[in-house]
C-alpha cells in the first residue's frame, strides 16, 4: 500500500499541487495531474521567511546598547573571583529588553520624601557562565549567592546586587562623557 501525505511546507513549485509523495530524506514527488516533479521542502520555507532589515536592526541595537556597550565590553565580569576578561563577556540587561529595558532606564528616587527622576545604567558584563547561571536560576537566588565587583582603570569598587553595578557604570559612562538620552559619547 503506497502512502500519500499533504505537503507540509506548501504547494508544489511548479504546479501549486498540495498533495506530494514522500520518498524520503527530505525529498518529495509531486502528485498533482501530469506534474509528477520530484522536490526538496526547501523551495517553500526560503520563500516564507521574512527580508532582513539591516538598518532597523542596527538602530534597536544602538538604542539597547549604543555607547555604554563600548564601556561594558571593556570591563571583565563584575562577578568576584572569576578571572574572565573584558574579550569573554557579554551585556546582561538588569532590566530586561522585553520591558523596554535600554542601555539606560529613568528611575525615580525619593530623597526626604521629595521624588527625583534620574537616569540609570542597564548593562552589566557577565562572562557566559554566569550570565547562564543567573536566567537559569533566577537573579535573587544569584545576587543572594554572590559579591560583585566592578574592575575599573581607576581601582574596583564592591557592591551587592547587579542593580547596583549597572547604575555605577552608567554613572562612570556619564562622567567620561556619555549622554544618557541618546546613548552616545561627547554630545551633550
Amino acid at each position: 500500500m503506497t502512502r500519500f501525505r499533504r505537503y507540509e511546507h506548501g504547494p508544489c513549485p511548479s504546479c501549486k499541487g498540495a498533495t506530494a509523495r514522500h520518498l524520503g530524506f527530505g525529498r518529495f514527488r509531486c502528485m498533482g495531474v501530469g506534474c509528477n516533479q520530484e522536490f526538496t521542502g526547501r523551495e517553500k520555507r526560503r520563500s516564507r521567511l521574512k527580508p532582513r532589515n539591516d538598518k532597523r536592526a542596527a538602530k534597536a541595537k544602538a538604542e539597547d546598547f549604543g555607547g555604554l556597550a563600548e564601556l561594558v565590553r571593556a570591563i571583565p565580569c563584575v562577578v568576584e573571583g572569576c578571572g574572565k576578561g573584558p574579550r569573554h563577556t557579554q551585556a546582561h540587561h538588569v532590566v530586561s529588553r522585553g520591558a523596554n529595558g535600554k542601555a539606560f532606564v529613568p528611575t525615580m528616587d525619593y530623597e526626604g520624601g521629595e521624588a527625583l527622576a534620574t537616569i540609570v545604567g542597564n548593562l552589566v558584563p557577565l562572562c557566559h557562565g554566569h550570565h547562564h547561571e543567573g536566567h537559569a536560576r533566577g537573579w535573587d537566588t544569584f545576587n543572594d549567592e554572590h559579591e560583585f565587583v566592578v574592575r575599573l582603570p581607576g581601582g574596583s569598587i564592591g557592591f551587592d546586587t547587579i542593580a547596583d553595578c549597572a547604575e555605577h557604570i552608567g554613572k562612570v559612562a556619564i562622567t567620561r562623557g556619555l549622554n544618557p538620552v541618546t546613548n552616545t559619547w561627547g554630545e551633550r
